[in-house]
């Protein structure tokens, strides 16, 4: 069973892979209208594994508690009327299907798709526009509310809850992933709405659904509404203020750069090492598992993807491991996405606008522009505009610099918040473990290192 403004922390996780994120991943490549009958199932049996992956199922009666996730990549959140531990789940919707059907919160809804986990997430894939009926509207959506940490996340995987008394542990990735790290042991991600956040702050109680993705499990606020009674760290009064005076400021018997709350503080920042079994730059991610290391040579990826062997040690193995995707081992070609022609290219098993690869081509709604930072346009096409657009993060008009960031001499030069090798612009740099070298796309060299 089973990532910014703030905004982009979707578009980059799925990229990367993200709500990779929500897109779900299967071998096969016949829609829903080539199986016949559907097998009826409850979300709980789905989530329970009585379902074979590429199973077409009918689920009835469910309630859409999420609209539409913003993006090329369309989905929704329902859950079970009852809603609750293993009730809820995904639904990925092809073109055709969003054309047709615009979710709205308190829909019921009769729906057939077929079922997918993409990285342990459960998901519902629909490919025709009929395989979704409306048969009511305005139905409550049951909120779980959880007050403390529970035993198993997954238990709540896609199900709507409400966190009550919510600290925010780590703002430090708000402005990178568009997330950030609550005390009761998830995360929070701005795939709907921008939030307020700082480290210590607070919220009286935060409602959304339960997303997974990158080994993470994030609750979704869907609009304001759901982020009820903010409170900056100053008001709240409970927190490690200061990481390199030796003292538990707050309290919590943990002091300096031990507490959560120093995690993206200066003081406590270091690079990644890739292979120590460290979190040696506090962003919860070790090694492998960290974005910071994805050139370092001890995190090569999947090397062989037939082998039957976790190469890159990430838990998942040859097509089930991202890196594959394109791989003729699983099903790909090699080749690059043409997004006009109405064929699978790379064999990807998505076509054309459906394929991530597609995000910025004008074919399909992107622009071959660069952003301006304050018009007021969308003028790359990426439904991002101006500071929203994680494109402007060093502009001057959105807190940045027009200096390009020096790698090696601790300053934020680009003024984006992040230094030296902290910062993306650095990832192939020298002085970050990287190359001068542009990488040449056929010759089996790491050029860029």
């Amino acid at each position: 069973m089973s990532k910014p403004s703030i905004t982009t922390s979707f578009s980059i996780f799925c990229a990367a892979l993200s709500i990779g994120c929500l897109q779900p991943s299967t071998a096969k490549d016949e829609s829903a209208d080539d199986v016949t009958p559907s097998e009826t199932a409850s979300i709980y049996d789905i989530q329970m594994g009585t379902y074979a992956e590429g199973t077409v199922l009918t689920v009835s009666g469910a309630v859409v508690t999420t609209p539409v996730v913003p993006g090329d990549n369309a989905g929704f959140f329902i859950q079970s009327a009852e809603g609750g531990e293993f009730n809820g789940i995904y639904i990925y919707m092809y073109d055709e299907v969003t054309e047709a059907y615009t979710p709205t919160v308190g829909d019921v809804i009769d729906i057939t798709g077929e079922y997918a986990e993409f990285y342990e997430n459960s998901q519902l894939k629909v490919t025709a526009a009929e395989n979704i009926t409306v048969t009511g509207s305005g139905a409550e959506v049951v909120v779980s509310e959880l007050t403390a940490e529970p035993e198993s996340w997954e238990a709540y995987e896609s199900v709507m809850v409400k966190l009550t008394d919510a600290e925010i542990t780590d703002a430090s990735k708000l402005y990178e992933w568009g997330a950030v790290q609550l005390a009761i042991g998830c995360w929070m991600d701005n795939v709907f709405t921008n939030y307020e956040a700082e480290t210590c702050g607070t919220y009286e109680s935060i409602t959304g659904p339960i997303s997974y993705s990158y080994e993470k499990y994030s609750i979704l606020p869907r609009t304001e509404a759901d982020l009820v009674g903010y409170s900056t760290a100053s008001e709240g009064g409970s927190c490690e203020t200061i990481c390199d005076d030796g003292e538990d400021n707050d309290g919590d018997g943990l002091t300096d750069c031990d507490d959560p709350n120093c995690a993206g503080d200066e003081a406590c920042l270091t690079d990644e090492i890739c292979d120590d079994g460290l979190d040696n730059d506090g962003d919860s991610y070790i090694d492998c598992d960290d974005f910071d290391c994805g050139d370092d040579p001890a995190c090569p990826g999947e090397t062989d993807c037939d082998d039957g062997i976790d190469n890159d040690g990430n838990g998942y193995t040859d097509c089930d491991d991202f890196d594959c995707s394109d791989d003729p081992a699983c099903g790909g070609t090699g080749e690059d996405e043409i997004c006009d022609d109405g064929i699978d290219n790379d064999g990807d098993s998505y076509v054309d606008c459906d394929d991530w690869d597609c995000d910025d081509d004008t074919a399909c709604g992107g622009s071959s522009e660069s952003e301006i930072c304050d018009d007021g346009i969308d003028n790359d096409g990426d439904s991002f505009v101006d500071c929203d657009d994680w494109d402007c993060d060093d502009d001057a008009a959105c807190g940045g610099s027009s200096e390009s960031e020096i790698c090696d001499d601790g300053i934020d030069n680009d003024g984006d918040s992040f230094v030296d090798c902290d910062d993306w612009d650095c990832d192939d740099d020298a002085a970050c473990g990287g190359s001068s070298e542009s990488e040449i796309c056929d010759d089996g060299i790491d050029n860029d290192g």
